[in-house]
């Protein structure tokens, strides 16, 4: 039972620092703040099709399909919930795979990496993320990378 209990207050901490995290930039969470986070809200008008793109953006006063990310983007989800991308990538790396010589092949900077090879990497110039991420996906040494957002979970509704 006290196994139990731990891992509960483990992951509760885990969840409350993340979310700390996420919001440590005020300029993304003022952001957030500015575009509620309800689509009907916002008076958008969802223009997107199954056909089109891969992310959700708002361009005007719609929101439309994109292949192209870049950093500082408002994305939405398939709840309309509005993110932010923070330019980095969530990439976690088989164990005998080096980060620094992964990050130098595909000019990323390390700005976090644990000893499980889960580390947090940045873009040394601005690109489109989306082409980014998928060369990242096909690299041998990847086990899984993802793009990384700020999301205002905690906001009152």
């Amino acid at each position: 039972m006290k196994k139990f209990k731990v891992v509960i207050c483990l992951s509760v901490l885990l969840t409350s620092f993340a979310g700390t995290v996420a919001f440590a930039e005020s300029d993304i969470a003022e952001k957030l703040n500015m575009n509620e986070t309800k689509t009907n809200e916002q008076k958008l008008v969802d223009r997107t099709s199954s056909t089109e793109g891969a992310y959700k953006v708002q361009q005007g006063d719609s929101i439309v399909r994109s292949d192209t990310l870049t950093k500082g983007q408002i994305i939405f989800d398939r709840l309309s919930q509005p993110s932010i991308v923070t330019g980095d990538l969530v990439i976690k790396l088989f164990d005998n795979a080096s980060s620094e010589d992964f990050a130098n092949d595909h000019d990323l900077s390390i700005s976090m990496n644990t000893e499980s090879n889960l580390g947090i990497y940045t873009p040394k110039t601005d690109a489109d993320l989306v082409k980014l991420l998928e060369s990242i996906k096909k690299d041998d040494r990847v086990i899984r990378a993802k793009l990384d957002k700020s999301t205002n979970k905690y906001q009152i509704q």
